[in-house]
C-alpha cells in the first residue's frame, strides 16, 4: 500500500494511523525496465520528500521460475529483465545506498 496509489486512499481511513505506509510507490513497466535510464527516471520522481519505494523483480528466466510466473507480462523474461538492469552500472549510476 501506498499514499499515492488511489487504489489504496479508501482503505486509509479503515487502518490504525500508526501503521507506517511509504507515501509513494514505484514500479517499472515493462518498456522502461528494460533500460538503466527508465529507472533512473524512477529514481528521481521518487525522490520527492517522504517515504518512496521503487520495486523491481528480480530473478532468473530459469526453468523454475517460467514454472511459477505463468501471467504474461508477469512471467519468467520480465523479471529476468529487471534483473539485468539492477547491475552496477544502475547503481554507481544512481548514486542510491541501500
Amino acid at each position: 500500500m501506498a499514499r499515492n496509489e488511489q487504489v489504496f486512499r479508501d482503505l486509509f481511513p479503515h487502518i490504525d494511523a500508526a501503521v507506517p505506509f511509504p507515501d509513494a510507490i514505484f514500479s517499472p513497466q515493462e518498456t522502461c525496465s528494460r533500460c538503466v535510464e527508465g529507472l533512473l527516471h524512477l529514481c528521481r520522481q521518487a525522490s520527492a520528500p517522504g517515504v518512496s519505494e521503487l520495486f523491481v523483480h528480480l530473478a532468473h528466466d530459469d526453468a523454475e521460475m517460467r514454472a511459477v510466473t505463468e501471467l504474461p507480462g508477469w512471467d519468467a523474461a520480465w523479471r529476468q529483465r529487471d534483473l539485468d538492469v539492477i547491475q552496477p552500472e544502475f547503481r554507481q549510476a544512481s548514486s542510491i545506498t541501500t
